[in-house]
C-alpha cells in the first residue's frame, strides 16, 4: 500500500501503528501513532474520531509499559476503555488484554487475576483468538512464578487445546501459548514433549512472522542443553539471536541464555565476558522485568550472574571476593522475590545460595539451604530447576539423600541425573563436521528449494549446489535430501 495512503488515513495509520507495536518496532510505532495524534487533532469530533482517540490512547498505554512506567500504562489503559464503545467487544477485549499483559510485567497478580479471566471468557465468546488464549497462558505464567506448577501446566494445556480447537495455534497468541507449554514442559523434564511443542511454534511462527520467534528458540536451546545435545543448543540459540528481539519477564534473554550455556559447557570465559560486557554488578538496581530502556538487569539477568560468579568462586583462590558476592547477591535477590511473592523464584535463590555455600565448604548451611528451597517445591515437578547446576547439586543431593532430606523429591531429583548421563551419551557427532556452507545449503534444502533455486539463492553455480548436496549426503551417511534432513534434525544440526 503507498505511503502517502498510509500517513494519511486515520484507520490504516493506526492499523500501522498496532502491527508495528505487536511486532516490537517501537520507535517506528511511536512517530506513527504522533503522526496519528496530528491527524486526529484535524477531524472534527464523532463517534468515530472518539474511538480513534480511545485506541491512540491504548496504544500510548503500550508505549509506557515498554518503557517501563507500569503506573503509567494502568492509567492509560483504563482512559481508553472509557473512551471505547461498550458494546464493541473486540476493541475492548483487546485493551483489557493489554491491560493484563501491563499487570504482568508489573508483576501484580492481584490486579490481574480476575481481569484475565474476564478476558478469556470474551475472547472464546466473541471467537477472539489472541485474548481467548492469552487470558490463559498469562494466568499459568502468573501461576509458575508463584510456585504453582501444576496448576499453570493445566492451565497452559487448556490454552494449547482450546487455539488448536479453534485454528488458532498459528495466530499471535497460538505461537506463544505453546512456547509457554514448552517451558513448563521443560521444568519437569518431559523434553520430549517440550521439544515438540516448541519446534511446531517455531515452525509456525516463522511461516507468520511472528514476534515470539525469538521466546521458542531461547527455550529450545535449553531443552537441547538438557537433552545432552550440545550442537543443537548451540544451533537455536544462533537462530534466536537472528530473531527480532523480544523481551519477556519469564524468560532469559538471548545473552543470558547463552551464558548459562557456555557455564553447562564448561567454557567459562565466555561467561565471564557476558558478566563484563552487562555491566551487571553486585549491587546493582534489581527490577522484575525488561524495558526498552533497560533491556539488561532483570531478576533472570543477575540470577544469572549469580551463577557465573559461584562458577568463578570454585576456581579461584580464597582471597578472590566471588563466592562472597555472589552470596551477598543472592541475599538481595531473595529479600527481592520474597517481597514479589515469586515463590520459583525465591526457591531458585535458596538453591543458589546452597551452592555458593558448598562451595566454601560450608556444608552444613548448604544443606539446610537446600531442604528450604526443596520445601518450597512441593506443587510441582520442579526437576530442571535442580538439575540444570550440574555435578555440584548431583554432590549435594546425595548428602541431602545421606541424611534422610525430602526423600521423596531428592530420589527424584537423583534419578533426573542419570537420564541426563543416559541422554548425553545418545548423541553421536559427526566423524566430519559439515562446513558453515554445507550448513547453509542444508537449511535451504529443509524449506524444500530445488538445488536451482539454491544455487540463485547463494549466487552460486548448480554445480556447486550438487558438489555441496554430495558432501552433506556423505557426511551424514544418507542417500537423498529428505534422509538428509531426517537426519540433520535426529542430531540436533536443523532445530
Amino acid at each position: 500500500m503507498p505511503d502517502n495512503l498510509v500517513w494519511t488515513r486515520p484507520w490504516l495509520l493506526l492499523s500501522y501503528a498496532w502491527a508495528l507495536y505487536s511486532t516490537a518496532q517501537f520507535p517506528a510505532a511511536v512517530r506513527a501513532v504522533r503522526s496519528l495524534e496530528s491527524l486526529l487533532q484535524q477531524q472534527k469530533p464523532s463517534a468515530n474520531t472518539e474511538k480513534l482517540w480511545g485506541l491512540v490512547t491504548a496504544i500510548k498505554g503500550i508505549q509506557a509499559r515498554q518503557q517501563g512506567a507500569t503506573a503509567e500504562s494502568v492509567k492509560l489503559m483504563e482512559r481508553a476503555l472509557q473512551q471505547l464503545p461498550q458494546d464493541d467487544s473486540w476493541l475492548r477485549a483487546v485493551i483489557l488484554l493489554n491491560l493484563g499483559v501491563t499487570y504482568f510485567v508489573a508483576d501484580n497478580y492481584a490486579a490481574a487475576k480476575s481481569l484475565l479471566s474476564e478476558v478469556t471468557q470474551i475472547g472464546k465468546n466473541k471467537g477472539i483468538a489472541d485474548p481467548a488464549i492469552a487470558g490463559l497462558y498469562l494466568q499459568a505464567q502468573f501461576l509458575a512464578l508463584r510456585g504453582r506448577l501444576d496448576e499453570a501446566t493445566t492451565l497452559c494445556q487448556q490454552g494449547v487445546e482450546l487455539a488448536r480447537e479453534r485454528g488458532w495455534l498459528s495466530t499471535y497468541a497460538g505461537v506463544l501459548v505453546k512456547v509457554a507449554m514448552g517451558e513448563l514442559l521443560r521444568e519437569q523434564n518431559r523434553l520430549e514433549a517440550a521439544a515438540q511443542h516448541l519446534t511446531e511454534s517455531i515452525e509456525r511462527g516463522i511461516q507468520t512472522r511472528q514476534p515470539g520467534l525469538m521466546m521458542g528458540y531461547i527455550t529450545l536451546a535449553r531443552v537441547r542443553q538438557a537433552q545432552g545435545d550440545t550442537q543443537a543448543a548451540r544451533n537455536a540459540i544462533k537462530a534466536a539471536q537472528k530473531c527480532q528481539v523480544w523481551l519477556w519477564s519469564t524468560i532469559l534473554s538471548v545473552p543470558a541464555c547463552q551464558a548459562r550455556l557456555d557455564l553447562a559447557q564448561g567454557n567459562l570465559d565466555a561467561a565471564i565476558a557476558w558478566t563484563e560486557d552487562s555491566g551487571l554488578s553486585v549491587d546493582g538496581e534489581l527490577r522484575y522485568s525488561f524495558t526498552d530502556k533497560s533491556p539488561v538487569g532483570s531478576e533472570l539477568d543477575y540470577l544469572t550472574l549469580a551463577r557465573v560468579l559461584i562458577a568463578r568462586g570454585r576456581l579461584a583462590d580464597v582471597t578472590k571476593p566471588y563466592l562472597d558476592d555472589a552470596l551477598r547477591l543472592l541475599e538481595r535477590l531473595h529479600d527481592f522475590t520474597a517481597a514479589g511473592g515469586r515463590t520459583a523464584r525465591v526457591m531458585e535463590v535458596l538453591m543458589l545460595q546452597a551452592l555458593a555455600w558448598q562451595a566454601q565448604g560450608k556444608s552444613e548451611r548448604s544443606l539446610h539451604l537446600l531442604q528450604r528451597s526443596l520445601a518450597l517445591s512441593h506443587a510441582g515437578d520442579y526437576i530442571r530447576l535442580f538439575v540444570d547446576e550440574g555435578q555440584p547439586m548431583a554432590e549435594l543431593l546425595r548428602d541431602a539423600a545421606a541424611d534422610g532430606m525430602h526423600l521423596r523429591s531428592v530420589n527424584r531429583l537423583l534419578a533426573a541425573f542419570g537420564q541426563v548421563e543416559k541422554a548425553a551419551a545418545k548423541v553421536q557427532p559427526l566423524i566430519e563436521p559439515l562446513s558453515d556452507r554445507e550448513l547453509e545449503v542444508l537449511q535451504h534444502l529443509a524449506q524444500g528449494l530445488s538445488n536451482r533455486a539454491i544455487a540463485d539463492q547463494l549466487f552460486v553455480t548448480l554445480a556447486a549446489i550438487k558438489w555441496h548436496a554430495r558432501n552433506i549426503y556423505g557426511k551424514l551417511d544418507v542417500s537423498n535430501r529428505t534422509q538428509a534432513v531426517a537426519k540433520a534434525r535426529e542430531l540436533g544440526i536443523l532445530v
